[in-house]
């Protein structure tokens, strides 16, 4: 897989490296894992199959969680820097407008003007940036293009707390989502 960039702010080289943040594709990568398992321990065959039917029924509840809740989303535009939330807003029918392309750490004046260009052409006042985004980096792309700034996770935390699982990590940017 193309490098995707990581929590220290690199450049996201490929958006599509992000597919799993849509719970229908994580379905089916899962799907494809059992099938290689399969393959490998067919004795385990049947373990695999129970345990891939439970992540399902999770995920498939997932789903159905982002797509009740974000119908009642006001706006379906969701102003972002870097464009690798698209997995999860295209499913959900959210337009992610993604003016400029690189790391909020490298964000030129031009970055700036046009983000906030994106804004006012959109009636947006939010922008949405990676959770690992440094607090001070977060309050200088404030200061300088007068959003308001929400955190979306792409990978969770092996913390033991916090977003530790693919359910929780989705459900935190869930309630992102619903805080513009």
């Amino acid at each position: 897989m193309p490098s995707a960039g990581g929590r220290d702010g690199s450049a996201i080289k490929n958006p599509a490296a992000y597919l799993w943040l849509d719970p229908r594709v994580a379905i089916d990568l899962a799907q494809s894992i059992r099938e290689r398992f399969d393959v490998v321990e067919p004795s385990q065959a049947k373990r695999f199959q129970e345990n891939f039917a439970a992540l399902r029924t999770q995920l498939e509840s997932l789903d159905a969680e982002f797509r009740a809740t974000l119908e009642k989303r006001i706006s379906r535009k969701v102003l972002v820097v870097r464009p690798i939330w698209s997995a999860m807003l295209d499913r959900y029918q959210l337009d992610q407008i993604a003016p400029v392309q690189g790391p909020e750490i490298q964000l030129s004046a031009d970055d700036y003007k046009a983000l906030k260009a994106a804004a006012k052409a959109n009636g947006l006042t939010t922008l949405y940036v990676d959770l690992s985004t440094p607090v001070s980096v977060r309050q200088q792309i404030t200061e300088r293009t007068g959003l308001k700034i929400l955190t979306l996770d792409a990978i969770g935390t092996s913390a033991p707390s916090g977003n530790s699982t693919y359910g929780k990590m989705m459900r935190y940017n869930l309630g992102q989502l619903m805080m513009d």
